[in-house]
């Protein structure tokens, strides 16, 4: 599809780019592959009798034992320049409340260590929260273990501030619907790592071309829609943080319908 070779031509272009010192586009350009999956390039893969192009890119849970996952789309808006009026409003709709926190739940997968399965907890879940039970919801991604809750709170907050350092150095990309994921392992006894990387780049452009086409005559072309987004995941995991430390619990409850796997 047109969307699937837009994001081949991007993880393209972020790995073919050599680490020139004299261009700042080119040294943001390369200094982003550290915050995505790694890209091993295009593998033809017959399929109905078709070959159809896939591109092979690393799995971001695959040094993990019990993978905990959660996908998060970033930007107060989630539609691109080129959107119609009718994408727009069906973007929008999807979660009205997106222009105010910058940033949704699109969904998590979290080991329960009582059943031995995983919790999933769909789109719908994330849905359902706003500015007061965003909370619950990031909460409910971590372990109930305090300390360890807070500890892989501190990591995906150092995570998140190098990754809005690099956007705040960078003026040649504008990102658009592109998502987080987040994964820590589930297994008390693993290794404490955690992996931040974001995904989804079927709607990334080069800053001038989204300027052109808006024929915006005072182009500001910082990404101010991702920044936002990740700027308010970031104060919303040191509340998180501060309420843990203060030993303030959640009244709100959140209604959602989770499948073991």
């Amino acid at each position: 599809s047109n969307r699937g070779h837009h994001e081949m031509q991007f993880y393209q272009n972020i790995f073919s780019t050599k680490q020139d010192l004299g261009q700042t586009s080119d040294q943001a350009t390369y200094a982003l592959r550290q915050f995505i999956p790694k890209y091993f390039g295009i593998v033809a893969m017959k399929n109905d009798k078709k070959s159809q192009l896939y591109m092979k890119i690393s799995d971001v849970t695959n040094n993990f034992k019990r993978p905990c996952v959660i996908d998060l789309k970033i930007g107060r808006r989630t539609y691109d320049h080129l959107a119609t009026e009718a994408k727009r409003i069906r973007a929008i709709s999807k979660y009205p409340l997106q222009d105010q926190i910058g940033f949704r739940i699109d969904g998590m997968k979290v080991y329960n260590s009582i059943t031995g399965n995983f919790d999933i907890y769909d789109k719908m879940f994330g849905r359902k929260l706003d500015q007061v039970t965003i909370l619950h919801g990031l909460s409910q991604f971590f372990p109930n273990d305090k300390e360890w809750k807070i500890r892989l709170i501190d990591k995906s907050i150092l995570k998140l501030e190098a990754l809005i350092q690099w956007f705040n150095n960078q003026s040649k990309w504008i990102f658009s619907s592109s998502s987080l994921l987040i994964v820590y392992d589930g297994d008390p006894t693993a290794n404490n790592e955690m992996e931040l990387k974001m995904i989804d780049f079927t709607h990334v452009y080069e800053s001038k071309i989204v300027h052109k086409s808006m024929q915006d005559s005072n182009p500001n072309f910082k990404d101010e829609n991702t920044i936002y987004g990740i700027n308010s995941l970031l104060n919303s995991l040191k509340q998180l943080r501060l309420d843990l430390l203060n030993n303030n619990r959640y009244n709100t409850t959140v209604e959602h319908q989770f499948t073991n796997t």
